[in-house]
């Protein structure tokens, strides 16, 4: 949903800036039903681990950060519910939409594809979260370079075989 949302994005950037990303870069960026983790854009956005965050890294389009206190809403945002990453990770792509006090708790609003419940906005305690990767877009036009990534990333393909660290991830996604 997310990706989908970022597709959508670059396309109202393309109709404000009265430009538009060439035809190469669009196929790039298609999202492909069966597409495996680590290949192509879309592979490597809904891969596991920091997908969305590496995408945006290689192509230099935005940053990636931990810090909630730098966050804004809109921001994309992954959120690691256990300690795990890689294999045997929970965790989930949202867009961000800020934070919010309920009984003495932090909790963190965000829009996504939710179970149940299908897309919507959902709340949920900070403390429930191990790790976060915020992802702001600064760069959009740098998404002209979409079709030079190369066919796969091997990195992301073996987040389903085996497990990463936290300071792994910050190293290979820029996270700061």
């Amino acid at each position: 949903a997310c990706y989908m949302v970022l597709l959508k994005a670059l396309q109202r950037w393309e109709s404000s800036h009265g430009l538009r990303l060439p035809a190469a870069a669009w196929q790039a960026l298609d999202v492909h039903p069966v597409q495996p983790d680590g290949h192509g854009a879309w592979g490597r956005a809904n891969a596991n681990g920091p997908g969305f965050a590496k995408l945006v890294h290689d192509l230099r389009v935005g940053v990636n950060f931990s810090d909630i206190r730098l966050a804004q809403p809109g921001d994309f945002l992954k959120i690691f519910w256990s300690g795990e990453i890689g294999a045997h990770e929970r965790g989930h792509l949202v867009i961000y939409l800020g934070t919010e006090r309920k009984k003495g708790s932090v909790y963190l609003r965000y829009w996504s594809a939710n179970k149940p419940g299908g897309y919507g906005v959902k709340t949920a305690p900070l403390s429930r979260m191990h790790n976060l990767i915020f992802t702001r877009i600064t760069t959009p036009q740098n998404f002209v370079h979409a079709h030079k990534l190369p066919a796969s990333d091997t990195w992301l393909s073996d987040m389903q075989q085996r497990r990463f660290s936290f300071d792994e991830v910050r190293r290979t996604c820029g996270v700061h």
